[in-house]
Formats: structure tokens, C-alpha cells, sequence
């Protein structure tokens, strides 16, 4: 479904419906949310409903400190095979803004500092990527950002005049993304165990020991078909680079 009030893509698994904005999205981002919200998200939560431990589907304890892990890594993936390109993740500043918020080696930013801090630093980033961009365009497309970063910090908080709380979900990206890469160099079979369901990198022993080591669906990589623009392009007339 389109939800022209959402910020950004998201998979909602009670309601099993995938959440998209209203802005256009270009062939990689699709491959990119195939990878990432439904071959991923979607594709775990699908698994565990269908293993011999049905609870598996809605996660078990923990679990959200390795979720993002493996969805990060295989959207990488899907970018690096599918398009031949290097991925440039920001996965740094979502831990980045709930330390400033939280006041970790500093006094706690309020929204309007984070905000400034945040469109200050995606501007810079921008003008040195994108010259050939108008100023009041990329000046715009700060302002946007920092404004969805911000209301993700800040998510559940109901006095902002209160400094130092905020949500701390957005760290699971980076930490949870790191502890998944070593744990796939140290043994790459890792991410099918992962796809048997909601599950944390701390409960692959336990379900060895149950004998739930492979999904109940069988994962078929599709975001890293290098065919899958031409896929899209039946439906579009054209691919959006």
C-alpha cells in the first residue's frame, strides 16, 4: 500500500502489507527493498510461521539486536551483484544520533540541535558528492532528511523539553549489521540459519540443538537476479537508473 504520510519503506508483518511513500523510486531502491523488507523482513517472519516452532514467526527474545544484520548485508549484496556497484550504506548515523541525543561523551542534544547537526552534515556530504546539484535542492533534501532522522530518534518521547531520552532502535542497524559480518566470515552457512525465522545470532545454538537449521521456505535470492530490471521494466516501459 502507498501511504503518502510515511517517511520511509517499511514491512508491516501483522498486517502483512508493504508500506511505501508516494515519491518515485528508481530500479535500485527496488532492489534494494526487495532485499532488505521482503526477502528479508517479510521472508523470516514468513519462515518461522511455517517451522515447528511457530513462534519463531513473531521473534523470539532479542531477536531485534540481529534483524537488521542480515537484511543490511543482503541488501549489499543485491546492490553489489545485481548492479555492479559498491554499495555506500549510512548505517553510522543512526548510532550517531541516539548518542547525541542520549548524551553519550557529550551533553544531550535537543531536537533542535540534533536537527541542525544532522542537515549541517548531510549538506556537507551532498556538496561533495553532488556539485553539479543546485544548492536550494540538495539545501531541501537536508532539511527533509534531518527532519526524518530526527522524528526517528525522538520517536515515543512526549516531552522533547526533557533531554537525553530518545529511541535507541535505530542502533541496531550498525551494531547489529557488524555482528553479522563476522559472524558470516567466521562461518558464511550463518545467513540461511538466520532466515529460519525472528531469530538472534544467541539462539542459533539452542535451535541446532532443536533441529530448526534451515528455513521452512526456501529463500530464492531474487534481488541478486542481474535480470531484475528487466523484470521491472515490463511493468514500467522503462528503468529508472
Amino acid at each position: 500500500m502507498i501511504d503518502a504520510s510515511a517517511t520511509s519503506e517499511r514491512v508491516d508483518i501483522n498486517s502483512r502489507r508493504l508500506v511505501l511513500t508516494d515519491k518515485p523510486m528508481s530500479s535500485m531502491k527496488i532492489r534494494e527493498l526487495l532485499a532488505h523488507e521482503i526477502e528479508t523482513h517479510a521472508f523470516r517472519s514468513s519462515s518461522g510461521a511455517k517451522s515447528s516452532l511457530a513462534l519463531l514467526s513473531s521473534g523470539l527474545r532479542g531477536y531485534l539486536g540481529t534483524e537488521e544484520g542480515p537484511a543490511t548485508f543482503y541488501a549489499e549484496e543485491a546492490i553489489r551483484r545485481g548492479c555492479g556497484m559498491e554499495p555506500k550504506p549510512k548505517l553510522w548515523i543512526g548510532t550517531l544520533a541516539c548518542g547525541l541525543a542520549a548524551g553519550i561523551a557529550c551533553s544531550p542534544l535537543s531536537f533542535h540541535a540534533l536537527f541542525s547537526f544532522v542537515e549541517s552534515v548531510s549538506l556537507l556530504v551532498d556538496l561533495l558528492e553532488r556539485r553539479e546539484v543546485p544548492l536550494a535542492q540538495l539545501q531541501e533534501k537536508a532539511r527533509r532528511y534531518a527532519e526524518n532522522r530526527c522524528l526517528r530518534t525522538y520517536r515515543g518521547v512526549t516531552n522533547l523539553e526533557n533531554k537525553g531520552i530518545c529511541s535507541n532502535k535505530d542502533t541496531y542497524y550498525l551494531r547489529g549489521f557488524l555482528e553479522v559480518c563476522q559472524a558470516l566470515e567466521r562461518d558464511p552457512q550463518i545467513f540461511d540459519q538466520l532466515m529460519v525465522g525472528a531469530v538472534g545470532l544467541q539462539h542459533l545454538t539452542d535451535l541446532r540443538e532443536l533441529g530448526i537449521t534451515t528455513p521452512g521456505v526456501v529463500h530464492k535470492h531474487l534481488a541478486t537476479d542481474p535480470n531484475l530490471d528487466t523484470y521491472i521494466a515490463r511493468f514500467t516501459g522503462q528503468i529508472a537508473l
